[in-house]
């Protein structure tokens, strides 16, 4: 069942370092989980959303979103990928209601 499944993903829409975790809803954009979402054919899909700021004006989404972190970011996103790994970790042992509840 899709209730197995937990996607991770990047969000422009939350601050560097910011996880969310929700059972289901839009792609918001995001071209990867709107393929996910597409190819399920449906938005009931739980996912962890990694946030990694807004583009900035001058850059292209998609340069900004497939570029490297800066120096200063690699501490805030580093720390956000083992807060990822122990939410993916809290959602295995219990469920994803308990998970969002402690993520979010």
């Amino acid at each position: 069942p899709l209730s197995d499944l937990l996607v991770i993903c990047d969000d422009l829409s939350l601050p560097l370092g910011k996880l969310r975790v929700r059972s289901k809803g839009s792609a918001g954009g995001q071209k990867g989980l709107n393929h996910i979402l597409q190819v399920f054919g449906t938005q009931e899909i739980p996912r962890l959303r990694i946030g990694i700021d807004p583009a900035p004006p001058q850059w292209e989404t998609a340069d900004y979103v497939l570029g490297r972190f800066r120096n200063d970011e690699k501490p805030v996103i580093g720390q956000a990928i083992q807060e990822a790994a122990n939410a993916v970790r809290t959602w295995c042992e219990h469920d994803l209601n308990y998970c969002m509840n402690h993520v979010n």
